[in-house]
């Protein structure tokens, strides 16, 4: 097995090197996204149809592909010999394409570890000290922070924001009374991990909240019906764990922010359901690598 690297651009050479090997994997996150599929690397055309090609819980971010696009992307799906996405809406993507094959909804790799695991890459005191609400906003809306700045309000705990991640946001300049800007990823996770409460509008934020049964809210990024929304692999993700309410898709009163802080998260169940689906992921790569 081997790792593809994006920054080599010499398909040839690619196509030569494939030759050595019995096996060529795309991974997760939004391989599979229109942008990406136009790019036409993580697609895998460059690799002989001798060699196996295995997807896993490899993303569209979207559940529109372009009209332009179904055509390619139907053929060089046909290639794949295991195909395996990150949320149900996937898997109907690929149906629509009229691609005649099982598609397994499999969990993201980084929930094949448990909180636990993930400690290795982190110190284990607090990043911070103190109680705190962790906020990770990747999108631009304002409602979304005044929330935040809600229940800081009813619970007495401070803000710590990660700031400007994918764009310079002004509005966050006055957003948050702890800002750190020394953060990789084990400083990450740890700042999940010692939360008293997270507000995102991410993937891997709700993710991380969820393996560190944290109290969580999680915003929509994305207007729905966004051709460009990545709203749906969220939304898959809280339906395998049985999390559905702890989306936030507008406005709340008092009393439903209340009860978004109050309710206690059934984390028993949870555990429970990510080990069943653990165990069909691995069972998928058992299947499709050896």
């Amino acid at each position: 097995y081997f790792r593809l690297s994006g920054m080599c651009k010499d398909r040839e050479a690619l196509t030569r090197q494939s030759y050595e090997f019995d096996v060529v994997v795309v991974g997760s996150d939004m391989l599979w996204h229109p942008v990406n599929i136009e790019h036409d690397f993580y697609t895998l055309t460059f690799v002989p149809d001798t060699i196996k090609k295995v997807s896993y819980a490899t993303s569209f971010g979207t559940t529109i592909i372009p009209p332009y696009q179904k055509e390619c992307a139907r053929d060089f799906l046909n290639r794949f010999s295991f195909i395996s996405v990150r949320e149900q809406s996937g898997v109907e993507v690929v149906e629509r394409l009229g691609v005649k094959k099982d598609i397994q909804v499999v969990l993201d790799p980084t929930l094949l570890f448990t909180a636990d695991e993930w400690r290795i890459i982190q110190k284990e005191e607090p990043f911070i000290e103190g109680s705190y609400i962790f906020c990770y906003f990747l999108g631009v809306n304002q409602m979304h922070r005044e929330i935040a700045n809600r229940i800081k309000e009813k619970t007495g705990y401070k803000i710590a924001a990660l700031q400007h991640l994918d764009e310079y946001i002004p509005m966050d300049e006055g957003f948050g009374d702890i800002k750190p800007y020394n953060v990789g990823p084990g400083e990450f996770v740890n700042l999940i991990r010692h939360a008293a409460f997270v507000c995102t509008d991410s993937f891997h934020g709700t993710c991380f909240s969820i393996l560190n049964h944290r109290k969580f809210a999680t915003f929509n990024r994305f207007i729905d019906g966004n051709s460009q929304s990545t709203n749906t692999r969220i939304d898959s993700l809280l339906s395998i764990v049985g999390l559905e309410n702890r989306r936030v898709t507008g406005s709340l009163s008092d009393k439903q922010l209340s009860d978004l802080i109050d309710r206690e998260i059934d984390y028993d169940n949870v555990d429970y359901c990510l080990n069943s689906e653990r165990k069909k992921s691995v069972e998928f790569l058992q299947k499709a690598l050896f």
